[in-house]
């Protein structure tokens, strides 16, 4: 009796151990596996501009979503407000469409060739465009300068046949270039802005594609461009109107893009030099009429630059 007493306390014992090797195991597994997630979130962050102690503009405006950042070796944002709200973002979707062009064209000055189908619907949307007739030959480049500067939806269908005649699926293109900028709030479901409920962004996302935008050097001289003129066409900026009032000796408005649709109102993407430094200043969701005959996005600019930015 006591031999089997023996034997049984001796599987008992293999018994115990084999319990506690499997608890360690999965103690170990759930180490592993929170140390990952952890890593993953450091390394999601690290992608994201620095919020610091953001604060909320002291002035009225028409713009219910803003955000306003530094843009420079130390990134970071100077004023927000509802910055991860969804605002859909109108024309300001065409500075996406720009740089999934850009990453799909070996040859900036190759010529297109327009055709029907790039203009159907246009006019029936009341969408803004270039100009651009059937039969017309443009080049990628100035394709790019009637996207950004005319706003021209003629021109973003134009580009997104280009790069869709390779093989792409332009449209997976645009959400692969959010997911690779950490634009984790954005969807994009047009390459135009023209309204579709799926094609949505935030002021904070909008960031983060001009962040990029700019370190992009046919982008950037894109975006702060006023007027240009090539071959025959001739551009100029949404905002060149404004021009002598986006200059004093204290800023300068380089450039940018503006959009609107009834879904998203007034929206405004502006590239501000002050000091050697660039600033971002976009904003979401404004009143379509300012005062002095001024459209609320671009009134709403004016008092923000003459509020914190004069010296």
């Amino acid at each position: 009796m006591a031999k089997k007493r023996k034997i049984k306390a001796g599987r008992t014992a293999v018994l115990l151990m084999a319990i506690v090797i499997l608890l360690v195991s999965i103690l170990g597994g759930m180490i592993y596996l929170f140390e990952l997630v952890s890593q993953k979130d450091e390394v999601l962050q690290a992608c994201r501009v620095p919020m610091d102690t953001y604060q909320t503009l002291d002035i009225p405006l028409n713009s219910e979503n803003y955000v306003i950042a530094r843009i420079d070796d130390e990134e970071r944002i100077l004023y927000a407000k509802d910055l991860h709200e969804r605002v859909y973002p109108a024309s300001l979707t065409k500075i996406m469409t720009m740089m999934v062009t850009l990453d799909h064209t070996q040859n900036i000055n190759e010529i297109l060739t327009v055709k029907d189908e790039d203009l159907e619907g246009l006019i029936e949307a009341n969408a803004s465009v270039f100009g651009l007739a059937s039969g017309d030959e443009i080049s990628v480049i100035d394709a790019l300068y009637g996207l950004i500067l005319e706003s021209g939806a003629d021109c973003a269908n134009l580009l997104k046949r280009y790069v869709s005649d390779q093989g792409y699926d332009f449209i997976e293109l645009m959400n692969e270039k959010a997911a690779d900028l950490m634009m984790k709030d954005s969807h994009f479901s047009s390459v135009s802005g023209l309204h579709e409920d799926d094609n949505y962004t935030t002021v904070y996302d909008l960031m983060l594609l001009m962040r990029e935008a700019l370190k992009n050097d046919n982008a950037r001289t894109i975006l702060e461009t006023m007027t240009y003129s090539d071959d025959g066409y001739e551009f100029y900026s949404t905002l060149s109107s404004y021009e002598d009032l986006f200059t004093t000796d204290d800023y300068k408005v380089l450039g940018g893009k503006t959009g609107f649709t009834y879904e998203a109102h007034l929206c405004i993407a502006a590239v501000v030099a002050k000091d050697g430094d660039t600033y971002l200043v976009i904003l979401a969701n404004a009143d379509e009429n300012g005062e002095d005959g001024r459209s609320g996005h671009l009134e709403d600019v004016l008092d923000i630059l003459e509020t914190y930015f004069v010296r």
